[in-house]
């Protein structure tokens, strides 16, 4: 299952390409089903027309034949073409008489599209019904996708309802990445559903970062639920940068409660994080530090951010800092960045003690 950002709905009809292919026969049938012959559809004029005056032969069959790339590239744009005129209330019969290799054509996959758009549950039911295992398992994963981007409750309602053990896994985590842009909350109150696994805990990382960028104070109030250890001092860890330039003060707050093996390095990014937003702020923080070896390192990182956004307001304050020991480690990691700039900057306006 791809990582990150996830196109399910793609990859499964890629998957659905590779596998049903080689079947022998359709089984994406629902159960005691037959295929329909063609010629028994609608007769309404648009599945008429796409059978025989303006596409010869049966549709699918004809997407399959062809002496030369060029005629299969128009034969395909045709039958896409046609797919999209076909009547809704066509669809579910045409799918059923689909061969094997034909559900993967470009016609077939632009029936059932259509169809997850018009009534998401309808097609879902419908997939459900396949016994065919490889394309089931892609039209599952499609259609769940699909109906997570407009209607995420109502798609975990049905996977709780209706799938079960590993498929239900595996739903539920395409579902899960769909969300995790969408929705984090709900794809992060799904995960609690999921079977713990390196795919679980790469959707709970992505789904917290995710939140921590929309709304990181209430991403903060959430993480803040969870007992203390390794996996959440890892998501803090992950978002802290993010905090730190949004909401210093949560992220100051959340740096305070990790593990002392996690908390040096994290205080050091805050600082540097922080320092690029709201220096002052963040100034005023690494002022209290009681760790002076720690002091001086933040201090440094926190200058060289200000120094590089804005030399200027950095050495306004700079002249207004009384405490000598923390003038001399702020005024040399100036002095160092100041020196890298383009155009250099002239140190004439730093005061001095």
């Amino acid at each position: 299952m791809p990582r990150g950002h996830i196109y399910w709905l793609s990859g499964a009809l890629v998957i659905l390409a590779l596998g049903v292919a080689v079947a022998p026969r359709s089984r994406c049938l629902p159960e005691g089903g037959e295929r329909t012959a063609p010629g028994a559809l609608s007769a309404s004029p648009d599945i008429a027309r796409i059978q025989t005056s303006e596409i010869p032969g049966a549709a699918p069959a004809l997407e399959r034949k062809g002496p030369t790339q060029a005629d299969e590239n128009e034969r395909a744009g045709r039958l896409e073409v046609s797919a999209e005129v076909v009547p809704l209330a066509d669809i579910p019969e045409l799918l059923h008489s689909l061969l094997p290799g034909d559900w993967a054509s470009t016609y077939g996959r632009t029936l059932f599209r259509r169809w997850m758009q018009a009534d998401a549950p309808a097609a879902a039911a419908w997939a459900a019904q396949c016994r065919e295992p490889i394309a089931r398992a892609a039209l599952l994963q499609a259609v769940a996708v699909f109906w997570s981007r407009d209607d995420g409750p109502a798609a975990i309602a049905w996977l709780r309802t209706s799938l079960a053990g590993e498929e239900r896994q595996r739903v539920a985590l395409a579902i899960a990445f769909e969300l995790a842009r969408l929705d984090p909350p709900q794809a992060l109150r799904l995960s609690s559903e999921l079977r713990a696994d390196e795919q679980r805990d790469e959707l709970v990382r992505l789904a917290f970062a995710q939140w921590a960028t929309k709304n990181p104070t209430e991403a903060a109030a959430w993480l803040e639920t969870i007992p203390a250890g390794a996996a959440r001092d890892q998501l803090v860890s992950a978002s802290l940068s993010t905090w730190a330039g949004k909401a210093g003060t949560v992220a100051v707050r959340l740096v305070e409660g990790l593990g002392a093996d996690l908390r040096e390095e994290a205080i050091l990014s805050v600082a540097q994080a922080w320092g690029r937003q709201q220096p002052e702020a963040a100034a005023a923080w690494v002022e209290k530090f009681s760790d002076p070896t720690l002091q001086a390192s933040a201090l440094a990182r926190l200058v060289g951010e200000w120094t590089a956004s804005n030399a200027d307001e950095c050495a306004r304050w700079l002249s207004r800092l009384r405490d000598d020991r923390l003038y001399r480690i702020a005024t040399a990691a100036f002095a160092q960045k100041a020196a890298t700039l383009e155009p250099p900057w002239r140190p004439s306006s730093l005061s001095l003690h």
